[in-house]
């Protein structure tokens, strides 16, 4: 063991970077000249070609105009001025703007996606929930490290981040990359005020929670720990869900999915393919329909027109593809009929008379597509699971009865 003076000294750690903190141009030089003075003591170097500075605060156009002027020197070699400073993989920018960061963050986030999709984090094949879990555990901490140092994201940083997220989401989910994901980001362009602070002030208002800072300073009362975490989790659970709710309005391809799928908790079709990973090719293929995804061999039988579509198996106009082909074209009747017999099979009679009931046939598709068993008595998760996979693997016969038909129709 390594002693100076009979107190170990063992490990030994060094530390082989040192950062210096100035608010003045000449300050600066005066702590460099004590820094050159202390090596010279203790005989070591410091390596001049790595040294560098960066002004933080500054324009592009007053850093030009001042790093004329600007001259610090160790060793009596220049010490070279940069706009931006990596430090443990962290880029810190001196005019506080983090574009280059966050599109290198947006590729990185890609990267990682297409290794969850060699792993399997594609349509059929993984589970989306198990996908989910791969990405909130090396995904997002790999694109976030160090984000707890970021600046304050401007609107176009914070919008290619969300798109990231969103192209992660829906590949890890088996859906195509253009899919819509009812998330929508409304910002102002107000001049926002940088730090900290005034961070933390905009989470509280956003989330509706600046009431307790306000108490806390009035009265010197603040919520326990666990108490505000359940606080915080409640009030940006209920944010979130507004504005999943909010964005899912205007895109009308969401239509049935927002009536199916009203909480934001795992989807009740990617559990039970959990349940049963041997149908989830079958499971997926429902999953891209009730997201308003129509399957190419639908698109095949149907021809546009101006203002809908033509079925080209039954001649009738038509607007929604996947409701008409699982649900009226009379060409699918046959296939169509055996999955409302295998339905009926499973469900006790109550649950069929609820179905029969409906007066919609909005509601009827939507029960069925979403794979939603009537209300009326609870029935087993087995029982629910084995109503789910006879739908999914139903509608893929329809598929396959689809493929006959354009072969027998010669439609091109």
């Amino acid at each position: 063991m390594l002693t100076v003076n009979s107190i170990p000294c063992n490990p030994v750690v060094v530390a082989d970077d040192i950062t210096i903190l100035s608010t003045r141009v000449k300050r600066l030089q005066e702590k460099l000249d004590t820094l050159e003075s202390y090596s010279c003591r203790w005989r070591f170097d410091f390596n001049t070609s790595k040294t560098i500075a960066v002004t933080f605060g500054e324009t592009t156009r007053t850093f030009n105009k001042n790093n004329v002027t600007r001259n610090w020197k160790l060793y009596n070699a220049k010490v070279e001025e940069k706009r931006s400073w990596t430090h443990v993989e962290i880029e810190l920018s001196g005019d506080f703007n983090g574009n280059d960061r966050t599109k290198n963050v947006c590729k990185k986030a890609k990267e990682t996606v297409h290794s969850l999709m060699n792993l399997g984090a594609r349509s059929g094949r993984l589970n989306p929930m198990c996908g989910a879990g791969l990405w909130k555990t090396n995904g997002i901490p790999t694109c976030l490290y160090g984000c707890e140092l970021w600046n304050t994201l401007g609107t176009t940083e914070l919008n290619n981040l969300e798109r990231a997220q969103r192209y992660a989401s829906n590949i890890i989910q088996g859906l195509g990359p253009n899919t819509r994901t009812a998330i929508y980001a409304y910002r102002q362009g107000e001049e926002r005020v940088m730090g900290f602070i005034p961070d933390v002030m905009r989470l509280l208002q956003k989330y509706n929670l600046q009431e307790f800072l306000e108490t806390y300073i009035n009265e010197q009362y603040f919520p326990r720990k666990a108490e505000w975490r359940k606080i915080v989790l409640d009030k940006i659970g209920g944010h979130q869900l507004s504005k999943w709710k909010l964005g899912m309005n205007d895109k009308p391809e969401l239509c049935h999915y927002k009536n199916i799928h009203q909480n934001i908790m795992p989807f009740t079709l990617c559990e039970t393919a959990k349940r049963n990973p041997f149908n989830r090719i079958a499971v997926a293929n429902l999953v891209n329909i009730v997201c308003g995804n129509v399957p190419d061999i639908f698109m095949k039988c149907v021809q546009e027109t101006p203002y809908s579509y033509t079925c080209q198996l039954c001649y009738k106009d038509i607007v929604d593809i996947n409701k008409h082909l699982i649900m009226e074209c009379c060409v699918l009747k046959r296939p169509r009929n055996e999955m409302w017999d295998m339905l009926y099979d499973i469900l006790p009679l109550e649950n069929v008379a609820f179905l029969n009931a409906l007066q919609d046939d909005e509601d009827l598709y939507e029960h069925l597509i979403g794979a939603k068993i009537p209300n009326v008595q609870y029935l087993p998760q087995e029982m629910q699971d084995k109503f789910c996979l006879n739908v999914a693997n139903s509608i893929m016969r329809i598929l396959f009865h689809i493929k006959i038909s354009i072969i027998e129709f010669d439609i091109v």
